[in-house]
């Protein structure tokens, strides 16, 4: 028994070495050479300066008259990235855009090792790796149709670390990475609703209603809050004729681009693996995917969906269930004693 917990520490050893060594190269490869090309590209750079102030100073230039009309309304109360990277920007004397470009970098890096932990926990390092090598491969797809979403990465950080820890239900760490991540981006606002999915049961559905209910209540008013702070020049006012224009615009575009488009991509294999595995799956694999459908629809109608780099989230939620498809694909789905082992 003793040469066998060595022999499984060893191999342990390797794997997670190996997961780490590839997420430096997913990171690198993508900060360094499509970065470089892309978002990062010297045709960006003033513009970058220039959205970095204006949040920062929460005042847009004279040549600008609304958020909106530079495509980014609400971006304003994405404070916590800014901030940081003005921090590291005075206290190391980086240029701001080089700060944003480290931040970024990091929050890449971990992203892809936290998803590798995460994916683990259910279904073990091989297939988890395979869940980090088709995020690396999609990517690409993230540097595209933008300049400045610098709070992406991170964002996407704190979606894993959340996840991650609604899975092994330890709440009293969840609250910190909930209000950490609405203070990056607010898409985390819906999120304690996968907690009252996972936990709820005819039985017992009281507790965690009451739990996410509070929830709720602490991310909207964490977002009420942010628009009170930085409410200049946003309109933050709900339209239907709006929500209509983005739907209908959003088709358009899915049917302009056809096979192309890019969240068809980068979601449509996890989908159809999803689904196909929905019923072997844990519960929290299924009501992610269940979630997944609420937070696909709100982004459908609200945003921009052709932008892929705002629809990680919404793999994140489909992989664990996806792994499971996949699983089922090579009749390799673990039976319910290993599952609650895992």
């Amino acid at each position: 028994p003793a040469e066998r917990n060595d022999a499984d520490m060893m191999r342990n050893w390797k794997t997670v070495s190996f997961a780490v060594a590839l997420s430096g190269i997913i990171t690198l490869t993508g900060q360094a050479w499509i970065g470089s090309e892309t978002i990062y590209s010297p045709e960006f750079r003033e513009n970058r300066v220039m959205m970095h102030q204006a949040i920062l100073d929460n005042e847009l230039p004279d040549s600008i008259r609304s958020w909106r009309s530079v495509g980014g309304n609400g971006i304003n109360t994405r404070l916590l990235t800014v901030w940081a990277s003005e921090g590291i920007h005075r206290v190391s004397g980086f240029k701001v855009l080089d700060s944003y470009r480290i931040l970024e970098t990091l929050g890449l890096f971990a992203c892809c090792v936290f998803l590798f932990l995460f994916l683990s926990t259910r279904s073990g390092p091989h297939y988890a790796l395979i869940g980090v090598l088709y995020f690396g491969a999609i990517l690409p797809l993230t540097y595209f149709l933008h300049f400045f979403h610098p709070w992406d990465r991170p964002s996407l950080m704190f979606w894993i670390l959340a996840l991650w820890l609604i899975r092994s239900r330890r709440l009293s760490l969840f609250l910190p990475v909930l209000v950490l991540g609405m203070l990056v981006k607010h898409d985390m606002l819906f999120l304690p609703v996968l907690i009252f999915l996972v936990e709820a049961s005819p039985a017992n559905w009281k507790k965690p209603g009451l739990v996410s209910l509070s929830l709720l209540v602490l991310t909207v008013g964490l977002m009420v809050g942010l628009r009170l702070l930085v409410s200049d020049g946003a309109d933050y006012g709900f339209s239907l004729a709006r929500v209509m224009d983005q739907i209908s615009g959003n088709l358009d575009t899915m049917r302009a681009l056809n096979l192309s488009y890019p969240p068809f991509l980068a979601l449509g294999l996890p989908i159809a693996l999803a689904v196909y595995g929905f019923s072997r799956a844990d519960r929290f694999s299924r009501a992610s995917v269940l979630f997944f459908c609420l937070q696909g629809g709100i982004l459908f109608a609200r945003s921009n969906f052709v932008e892929v780099r705002a629809e990680m989230p919404l793999l994140m939620l489909l992989l664990p269930a996806a792994l499971v498809g996949l699983q089922r694909v090579f009749q390799e789905v673990p039976s319910e004693t290993q599952t609650a082992g895992a």
